[in-house]
């Protein structure tokens, strides 16, 4: 394994998402949809990295989904942490997608509750440049923001 911190804390976070997108698929399958989750393999190093980037976290109806489940809690709109802001995903991520999502769910920690922010709102994203500060070494990217008033929050 690559010993670059930024790569080991990608590993870390990757497999640690597995909880996350299965209880994001078991909800998704109680609402009655078909639910598909392709295989994750991890690249042996962070110069190998863009052979093994994924297609994405699973499918409904052979529609692409993305979840993400955050370190904070939260209920809804009124105690969402972070203001006016919604981290929709990565610049990068978004603009090389295919095919590209048809949705974003982002999960509080506890599992209970979501936000929702569909690609259709696109249009309305805007870019800030943020360091996440979630790696060891000092890492910035493109993120897409959505606007709250495109974010529909839900519970699980």
């Amino acid at each position: 394994m690559d010993d670059n911190p930024n790569f080991k804390k990608f590993v870390k976070r990757l497999e640690s998402s597995h909880t996350g997108v299965q209880h994001a698929a078991k909800w998704l399958e109680g609402r009655g949809y078909q639910v598909s989750i392709p295989p994750t393999i991890v690249a042996d190093s962070y110069e190998n990295r863009m052979a093994y980037v994924d297609n994405g976290d699973l499918f409904i109806e052979r529609l692409r989904i993305e979840v993400k489940t955050l370190s904070v809690t939260f209920t809804g709109r009124a105690d969402w942490p972070y203001k006016s802001k919604f981290i929709v995903c990565g610049k990068d991520s978004f603009d090389r997608a295919t095919p590209r999502p048809y949705a974003y769910l982002i999960q509080s920690k506890d599992l209970k509750f979501m936000g929702v922010v569909l690609s259709a709102s696109s249009k309305y994203w805007y870019v800030e440049n943020k360091l996440d500060k979630d790696y060891p070494e000092e890492y910035r990217q493109d993120f897409y923001m959505c606007p709250m008033e495109h974010v529909r929050f839900c519970s699980i």
